[in-house]
């Protein structure tokens, strides 16, 4: 099973069994289907270009082509009464330079992942990131194996993504040895990172009584790790407690829980100059 076969089958169980999510869940999967068809297409395009940067081994002319084609696909399959529906503003964004666009999105980006996404931003952002996703996973994919992109040590740079420098969507927690690993998925190509346990990757915060965590009963391998001294957070997924979870999905099967978190004053990191 791929990843992408993961994601599509964790979406599919989980969206009979949550009330809140269902609709988004079972739209999720048809999107990270259409989304696997276009890393696919990328894949098998032509190997990324190495050693250069990332944006420009980015696949833009692949992207860019896709653009027309997905926004009909979403104006169909966008779950109601989302605004992608509405002919208007399906038509606006047709009309939109999606090269400029897309060469922006590459040089920023904003946290979080489709959770955030369909609760807290527009369509065209929406249409950036979720066009943007499956082309960066097929980039990261193809360039693992470069030395420069290993995961960097500690400094200025230590919560961003060491292949795109992509915000995390989410953090991992796994079993080693007699504890568990940290790590945080990347929103955009998916990469993870070790990060430490202790500290809040939007303010590098590291003391304990700063960095509450919350879960709740119906989700107990999802914690919201929240800091008060930038009033972040960011969700982990605990995968010693439940290791049958898709980190991508099961973030997005909890989105009742970044509503929890936005009522009572935490909110995502900030974006650094301007995201499936």
């Amino acid at each position: 099973m791929t990843p992408w076969d993961a994601r599509i089958a964790r979406a599919l169980e989980l969206a009979p069994q949550s009330v809140a999510a269902s609709q988004i869940l079972t739209f999720y999967a048809a999107l990270a289907q259409y989304q696997r068809s276009l890393f696919t297409s990328a894949i098998a395009d032509n190997a990324p270009a190495r050693g250069v940067p990332f944006a420009d081994a980015f696949p833009l002319r692949l992207a860019t082509d896709a653009a027309p084609a997905f926004l009909r696909w979403l104006a169909h399959s966008a779950p109601s009464p989302d605004v992608l529906r509405n002919a208007a503003s399906a038509q606006k964004l047709l009309e939109l330079d999606w090269t400029t666009r897309l060469r922006e999105a590459l040089e920023c980006d904003a946290p979080g992942g489709v959770a955030s996404l369909l609760v807290l931003d527009g369509p065209a952002l929406f249409v950036v990131r979720s066009l943007t996703q499956p082309f960066a996973e097929a980039v990261a994919v193809a360039r693992r194996d470069e030395r420069c992109l290993a995961p960097q040590s500690e400094g200025a740079g230590w919560s961003r993504c060491p292949v795109c420098r992509g915000a995390p969507r989410a953090g991992v927690l796994r079993e080693e040895g007699h504890g568990a690993k940290k790590t945080l998925q990347c929103g955009r190509c998916f990469t993870e990172w070790g990060f430490p346990r202790l500290m809040c990757p939007t303010c590098r915060e590291a003391r304990f009584d700063a960095l509450p965590v919350f879960t709740a009963d119906a989700f107990p391998h999802v914690r919201v790790e929240a800091c008060e001294t930038c009033h972040g957070y960011l969700k982990t997924i605990d995968l010693t407690v439940d290791g049958l979870a898709v980190p991508a999905v099961d973030d997005l099967a909890s989105i009742s829980l970044d509503l929890w978190a936005s009522e009572r004053g935490y909110g995502a990191a900030p974006t650094t100059g301007a995201s499936v």
